[in-house]
């Protein structure tokens, strides 16, 4: 009589189900990574497009000025409210890493006249700064800003402001904005 099982699994059999384990566990984390990469950047375009939206509101409603300052270095935002005297901060928001502020090798832009883009920093308005006025439109003029995340590939996200104070969000398919 066998000490073992003619059923049981022999040790190089169940390495190389753990080898083929390892495998696919390896391959399904870079999908992985690319897909939490591309949601991220997502994820922070709709939230900066959120912003601008309800601060352009906001400027109607309180008859007021407001303004958003970008800083590509900081890599993040401060939403500003005129006070008399002195402007007062509304709010501070962090980009979180790997989104920057910027664009991936290869993207043309602006969406509605793709050429190449100069600014480095991805921001396209003066002083890097959007000011909404209280009839609602730009005290700044049109412009647009750019954010990526170029570590993975994931692509570009651009978001355009009218001079009327109208924003539109889109994304960098590889050859055009969608």
């Amino acid at each position: 009589m066998s000490f073992l099982n003619e059923r049981a699994f022999t040790v190089i059999e169940l390495m190389i189900v753990l080898a083929m384990l390892g495998i696919l566990a390896t391959l399904s984390m870079e999908g992985y990574k690319t897909w939490l990469a591309r949601h991220q950047l997502q994820g922070v375009s709709r939230m900066i497009v959120s912003d601008l939206r309800s601060i352009h509101q906001q400027a109607l409603i309180a008859r007021q000025r407001y303004w958003i300052r970008f800083d590509s270095e900081q890599s993040e935002y401060s939403i500003w409210a005129v006070g008399e005297g002195e402007d007062q901060l509304y709010r501070r928001v962090k980009i979180p890493t790997p989104v920057r502020f910027g664009t991936a090798p290869g993207v043309l832009g602006p969406p509605s006249d793709p050429a190449e883009i100069t600014e480095v920093d991805g921001i396209t308005f003066r002083d890097n700064r959007v000011v909404f006025m209280p009839s609602g439109g730009l005290g700044t003029g049109a412009g647009t800003i750019y954010i990526t995340d170029d570590s993975r590939g994931t692509g570009t996200r651009a978001i355009t402001i009218t001079v009327a104070g109208h924003v539109r969000h889109y994304g960098w398919t590889g050859s055009d904005w969608r």
